[in-house]
């Protein structure tokens, strides 16, 4: 509850979850196995799992250890998102949160798709 009040409360962020779930309804996503995602492709029978566009051109212009750290987090989202974060509720209903050391990763989950899509990422 406490992080769902933060995120709704800060304008800039609400804003990127807003355009992050834009960007999925006019298909602008990248699958992380596409060069252009910036990523290597996931590991093992867990989910499949995608950036928004505009997730993926902010990770192309981040410095490589901030880019490795957020690549590590997505990797451990797409063996087990629903271990590695957490529902958030009220206005963000279908919107997941994980932390990494230092980022913030808003997903949400496609259950029939078995799909992760990335709607934001932020330092934290």
């Amino acid at each position: 509850m406490r992080e769902t009040m933060e995120i709704l409360s800060d304008p800039t962020m609400l804003m990127r979850v807003r355009a992050g779930r834009a960007a999925v309804a006019s298909g602008d996503v990248v699958a992380l196995e596409e060069p252009s995602g910036g990523l290597p492709p996931t590991s093992g029978g867990g989910w499949r799992a995608a950036l928004t566009g505009p997730v993926a051109r902010e990770l192309a212009q981040c410095d490589e250890p901030s880019a490795s750290a957020v690549r590590e987090l997505l990797r451990a989202l797409a063996a087990r998102p629903t271990e590695r974060g957490r529902a958030l509720g009220m206005g963000l209903v279908g919107v997941w949160s994980a932390h990494g050391e230092s980022q913030r990763v808003l997903y949400a989950m496609h259950e029939g798709q078995r799909l992760v899509t990335v709607l934001s990422v932020d330092d934290r």
